[in-house]
């Protein structure tokens, strides 16, 4: 082998090293790197929106009857007290007695929840039926009295 091929031998023997070092093969590479392991996507859990508190229902006192008008002294009347989901007994409180004389006067049932009212004087005012919870209702009351006739003057 002339000089010449020695060279051209070399040169192309270098070129071949260039060419499989730069395609990383060849034994004296390191190896590739692993492939990156996925990562799961995280999913996101929903957030419970808090629900709003049901809106209490106002209670309502129903009193049977819802009025009541007595046409003589000493007349009674039964005056009921109810409210829807309430098992409890009612307080009564008036206005009928503004003078010395009371208007009526009433007397509740045990448990309280039926009343008696008896007229016993001419007027008007109101009864109030109220649950332990502070619901409340009134019931009017008048009292009319008719007098007859009038009084005889002792004659002399």
């Amino acid at each position: 082998m002339n000089a010449r091929t020695a060279i051209i031998v070399r040169v192309a023997a270098l070129g071949a090293v260039a060419l499989i070092a730069a395609c990383g093969g060849g034994g004296s590479s390191s190896p590739a790197p692993p492939p990156p392991n996925p990562t799961a996507t995280p999913v996101p859990t929903a957030t419970p929106t808090p629900t709003p508190a049901p809106t209490a229902t106002p209670s309502v006192v129903v009193p049977s009857p819802t009025a009541l008008a007595f046409d003589a002294i000493g007349a009674t009347a039964a005056v009921a007290v109810s409210e829807p989901n309430y098992a409890g007994s009612f307080v009564e409180t008036d206005t009928c007695a503004p003078g010395s004389v009371p208007i009526v006067t009433v007397t509740p049932s045990t448990p309280a929840t039926s009343f008696t009212v008896t007229a016993d004087a001419a007027g008007a005012c109101a009864l109030t039926f109220a649950d332990s919870h502070g619901n409340m209702v009134q019931v009017p009351v008048t009292v009319t009295v008719t007098v007859l006739g009038g009084q005889s003057a002792k004659r002399h």
